[in-house]
C-alpha cells in the first residue's frame, strides 16, 4: 500500500510540473520583442529523491512492522487502554478499622495525616483508602497505603516512599502555649513573626495587622490554616528555639527565635 501511495504522488508531482513548464513557456511567449529576464527559476523536485524516500518509508514499515502497529493502537484504542480505578477488594472488620485509625506524623516533614474512620471504610485525610487487604490499602490517586510495625507507610504514584509514625493529640494548656511565645525571625523570608497566647489560644502576629489562630495538632505542632502548619522546635534541654512554617514536602520556612 505504502508503494501504491508513493507511485500516485509521483503522478501527481509529474503533472503538476508540466502545468508549471507550461505556463511558464506561455508566459515568455506572450512578451513580444521583450528579452526574457534572467531570474533563477525554482527547480522542479527530484522526482527520484521522492521515489527514494517512499521506498525508504516502505522499508522501514516492512522492518518495524509490530512497532507501527503498536503506534496505531495507541492512537485510535488510548482510552480503553487506561488502566481502571482501584476497587475495594476487602471487607474491613470493625477490629481492622480500630487497629488503623489515629493521628500519625511524618518522619521525614514532621506533617501529620489523620486516618479516620468513614462509614465502613477509612480516608487518610480526604482521600478514601480501598482496602486490599486488612493491612494494604489504594487511592483513586495511586498511592498505596500498608500497615506496619512503625506505623503506615504511604508510596506515592512516583514510587516515592513515606514512614508516619503514631502520634497522640495534643491538648495544651496555658502554660504549655506560654512556652512557645516570642518573637521569631528569618533572613530568607524577611520576616518576624510574633508568637502569644490571646484569650486561651495561641497566635501568630506579623506587621501590621496579620494574626494567625493556631490550632494544636500533637505536640509542638499547630495548624495554621492556609499558612499551613507550624511546628517548634526545641533545643536539647527542652527549650523551644525556633519553628517551621511547612506547607507539603518542598516547603519549609524556619524562623530562629530572639533570645531575650
Amino acid at each position: 500500500m505504502t508503494n501504491e501511495l508513493a507511485e500516485a504522488r509521483m503522478d501527481d508531482l509529474e503533472r503538476e510540473a508540466e502545468r508549471a513548464a507550461a505556463k511558464i513557456g506561455m508566459g515568455h511567449g506572450e512578451i513580444a520583442g521583450c528579452e526574457p529576464r534572467r531570474q533563477r527559476q525554482p527547480q522542479p523536485p527530484d522526482l527520484q529523491e521522492i521515489a527514494d524516500a517512499a521506498e525508504h518509508q516502505r522499508l522501514a514499515l516492512d522492518r518495524y512492522p509490530q512497532r507501527h502497529a503498536d503506534a496505531v493502537a495507541d492512537i485510535f484504542l488510548a482510552d480503553r487502554l487506561k488502566p481502571s480505578d482501584p476497587v475495594a477488594r476487602y471487607a474491613l472488620t470493625g477490629a481492622d478499622i480500630d487497629r488503623i485509625a489515629g493521628l500519625y506524623r511524618s518522619d521525614d516533614t514532621g506533617l501529620p495525616v489523620t486516618i479516620a474512620r468513614d462509614k465502613d471504610g477509612l480516608r487518610a485525610d480526604r482521600a478514601a483508602l480501598l482496602p486490599q487487604s486488612a493491612l494494604r490499602f489504594l487511592t483513586i490517586g495511586r498511592q498505596i497505603w500498608e500497615a506496619d510495625a512503625h506505623g503506615m507507610r504511604r508510596t506515592d504514584e512516583f514510587g516515592t516512599v513515606e514512614e508516619f509514625g503514631p502520634v497522640r493529640a495534643a491538648s495544651p494548656t496555658a502554660q504549655d502555649l506560654e512556652s512557645y511565645a516570642g518573637t521569631y525571625t528569618s533572613d530568607e523570608a524577611e520576616t518576624v513573626l510574633a508568637a502569644a497566647v490571646e484569650h486561651g489560644r495561641l497566635v501568630l502576629k506579623r506587621r501590621p495587622d496579620t494574626t494567625i489562630a493556631l490550632t494544636p495538632i500533637y505536640a509542638d505542632a499547630f495548624g495554621a490554616g492556609g499558612l499551613g502548619t507550624v511546628i517548634f522546635g526545641r533545643d536539647a534541654g527542652g527549650r523551644v528555639t525556633e519553628l517551621s512554617v511547612k506547607q507539603d514536602r518542598v516547603w519549609d520556612m524556619r524562623f530562629t527565635r530572639r533570645t531575650q
